[in-house]
């Protein structure tokens, strides 16, 4: 399957370079990647147009636009024709190299869309951490609890979906999702949990780097108002710790459970191989 990812960016020179890396360094080949650059000022489309002289399947955007989940509703919805799976990472974020092809695997099984066990960088671009959540209930989703402030966001930058799923929003969920500052991505999956069940892959697909100039780290009061906005499940914080101690047991049994098969049908897999 073709994919389309989208990396929005403004003045992200300073860790740009690793983030088309990560992409280019996919096992997986049938990619288009598209920067879109909301008129930077500090040598970021110096890096995006070096990538793009050096690999033809990345293209540079430059215009303005009303922020980043405005620019990538644009860009979905001029190109997700041309590829089978959508996605966007951030410029200061990374995959793995096996992301796109963990994704693949999963989306010729049948689902419509996938994310992986959540992953942490660290300022150099070390995998510091990875969380071991192995299910992503869709009850959970469609609640408005997978945020933040209670059972924790289902991360970004390890999601892809089907062209024919975001194909089905609405005009105005994809209106809602273009105004957002900085809980777009809370607001996509909830229109998604509606439509289809989110497959938890037991690999690490892609993870968020942790540093000094995090958006939503310098500025959480945004991203609670909006998901407050967007009708997240706010409960009393004693319940809110309660209900997320269950959860995060939950998922980490899950996990586990999936690494067990995963291990066997790796076993498996070396057996006939040696036969």
């Amino acid at each position: 399957m073709r994919f389309l990812i989208l990396t929005p960016v403004l003045n992200g020179a300073r860790y740009l370079d690793a983030a088309l890396q990560s992409v280019r360094a996919q096992y997986h080949q049938d990619w288009k990647l598209i920067v879109c650059d909301g008129g930077s000022s500090d040598g970021t489309l110096d890096i995006a147009r070096r990538h793009a002289s050096e690999d033809q399947r990345i293209t540079v955007e430059s215009a303005s636009d009303a922020g980043m989940y405005d620019a990538l509703r644009r860009q979905f919805d001029r190109f997700s024709g041309r590829a089978e799976v959508l996605s966007w990472l951030n410029s200061d974020d990374l995959y793995t190299p096996w992301a796109l092809i963990e994704a693949d695997a999963a989306f010729v099984r049948g689902a419509l869309w996938v994310t992986g066990l959540p992953g942490l960088f660290d300022n150099h671009g070390r995998l510091r951490a990875v969380l071991p959540c192995g299910e992503n209930r869709r009850s959970d989703i469609l609640a408005g609890r997978r945020h933040d402030g209670f059972l924790g966001a289902i991360q970004q930058e390890s999601v892809f979906f089907s062209t024919a799923l975001y194909a089905d929003l609405t005009p105005i969920e994809r209106d809602i999702f273009a105004t957002q500052t900085l809980a777009g991505d809370f607001h996509l999956w909830r229109c998604f949990a509606r439509r289809a069940e989110l497959v938890t892959l037991s690999s690490v697909l892609g993870g968020f780097r942790l540093h000094s100039k995090n958006r939503s780290r310098l500025n959480p009061e945004v991203y609670e108002s909006e998901v407050a906005a967007l009708g997240a499940t706010q409960p009393p914080r004693l319940i809110a710790r309660l209900w997320r101690y269950l959860h995060n047991r939950s998922a980490a049994r899950a996990a586990f459970k999936a690494y067990e098969t995963a291990a066997a049908e790796l076993a498996n897999e070396v057996s006939s191989i040696q036969r």
